[in-house]
């Protein structure tokens, strides 16, 4: 049921966090977790900004409905899954599969694929709930975790660093730009 809500609120691309910010780059923005964009924490007091930052653009756009779908990832060089979820480092208490995504780097043979095992959970979203993820995943220990709203118009993707986001629509994210402007990345990209 999720990959055909996907489907139609993203035009079939598939759900590989990373990627999303190159097909949706007009309703795409990237805040960083710490000041001065510093990558990684170095002392519990910079683990607290990390989480508190998520926690405030999370709870920003969950504001109308804090019902979301969670979604990990599993890698494999198979198309059959390879661990039911658990490799989610129990951010996932009960998992349920979606999808496979097969997946090559540039210059790889075409028939050579390793594939992203997509699972996700629906979840009533509270602040508070995600931090051990948000350290999981300042330390690089979880990637490509999603955080995606029931009617699919946002998405939410924590990396070692910040987090992306998918919005409605430009406007949207405009929005979400003005309140946190501080946090935004002073490159021209928006990187």
């Amino acid at each position: 049921m999720l990959e055909v809500y996907w489907n139609n609120s993203f035009k079939g691309f598939p759900p590989i966090a990373y990627e999303l910010k190159h097909a949706f780059k007009d309703r795409w923005v990237r805040f960083h977790t710490l000041p001065e964009s510093k990558r990684y924490p170095e002392n519990e007091e910079e683990y607290q900004e990390i989480i508190s930052r998520h926690n405030k653009i999370l709870s920003e756009v969950t504001k109308s409905n804090n019902e979301v779908y969670m979604v990990g990832v599993e890698y494999s060089d198979s198309l059959v899954p390879p661990g039911k979820g658990k490799n989610t480092k129990g951010i996932l208490d009960n998992p349920v599969y979606w999808v496979a995504v097969p997946m090559h780097e540039p210059g790889e043979a075409e028939e050579f694929h390793s594939y992203f095992h997509l699972y996700y959970e629906k979840s009533n979203w509270n602040a508070g709930q995600l931090d051990t993820l948000f350290r999981l995943v300042a330390d690089e220990e979880i990637s490509n975790f999603m955080v995606v709203s029931e009617a699919l118009d946002w998405v939410f993707h924590p990396y070692d660093g910040g987090v992306d986001l998918i919005l409605k629509n430009e406007s949207e994210m405009e929005k979400l730009r003005s309140r946190f402007e501080d946090w935004l990345s002073s490159h021209s990209s928006g990187m």
